[in-house]
């Protein structure tokens, strides 16, 4: 995907005294203006032109597929909304609890499933192709590694996809569920034409030979700040499950805690009895 920036929301907020948003709408946008610089571009591996923006939560590895394509020349208004969920562990569920992003090691443990795929899909493509794939990001010592560019390295690299994709080689075992997570939905995106002639005008001279038609601005605003939660729990669990069996005795058979201790005493009263007239006919 090129450059990848990230905006470190914590860093800006203790800079600028910002707590968090307060208020919904576009007046209270996080806006940002970006620079896609077409020119440098390379032909052989890009076909369009624009930025992919992806709004995800800090202990989140970013994956650039799931993110929004923005064109240059336009304003982009994006409304979000944000949805946490916390998953039941073992023996309810299957989630995974990871370590925080930063105490992540790529050799120990994944906050999510992406970057040990990641690690685990590059690995094999060095071993076998011995290059990269120019899309990812380098993985411990594959900064080293050239990335995939000959015909031979390519055909490789297609003959490995083909593999992923039939799920024969490149095992990969990573966890895949993540017990807590956090995502954000968007609602709606809107574009409008960017920078207008006013705006130019009156900013001339402060583009520093910025080449206009190459800026895409985004507005990035929540539409609601109620933010919907989900928890996992169980349906019934080991007291509930004793509960429920001692309320179907008492239903059916009317027994209960008491009933047990009586029956308990009616059956050492028997045996006491017939203990006593077995004695007693022995002595006659």
């Amino acid at each position: 995907w090129g450059a990848c920036w990230t905006l470190d929301t914590t860093k800006v907020s203790q800079q600028h005294g910002i707590s968090g948003a307060s208020y919904v709408g576009l007046v209270n946008s996080v806006d940002l203006v970006l620079n896609v610089n077409e020119s440098n571009y390379c032909a052989s591996t890009s076909s369009s032109v624009g930025a992919r923006m992806m709004l995800h939560d800090k202990t989140t590895y970013p994956n650039p597929d799931t993110g929004l394509s923005l064109a240059p020349g336009f304003s982009w208004s994006i409304g979000i909304s944000r949805t946490s969920e916390r998953g039941a562990g073992k023996p309810y569920g299957y989630c995974t609890e990871y370590l925080p992003q930063s105490a992540m090691d790529r050799d120990v443990v994944y906050q999510s499933s992406d970057p040990c795929y990641a690690k685990c899909v590059e690995e094999w493509t060095i071993k076998t192709c011995n290059c990269r794939i120019a899309r990812s990001g380098p993985v411990n010592s594959a900064s080293e590694v050239e990335v995939c560019r000959s015909d031979k390295q390519m055909a490789c690299l297609e003959s490995n996809i083909d593999s992923w994709a039939q799920g024969t080689e490149a095992k990969c075992y990573c966890p895949k569920t993540p017990c807590d997570s956090a995502s954000y939905t968007v609602h709606s995106t809107s574009p409008a034409r960017f920078p207008s002639i006013p705006y130019q005008k009156l900013w001339n001279g402060s583009w520093g030979g910025v080449e206009l038609d190459d800026l895409i601005q985004a507005r990035v605003f929540f539409t609601t700040l109620v933010q919907t939660d989900i928890k996992h729990t169980p349906k019934l669990t080991f007291f509930q499950l004793l509960s429920s069996i001692g309320g179907v005795m008492g239903l059916l058979l009317g027994a209960s805690v008491m009933s047990v201790f009586e029956l308990l005493e009616l059956c050492f009263l028997i045996v006491r009895r017939k203990r006593r007239r077995h004695v007693r006919m022995r002595a006659a």
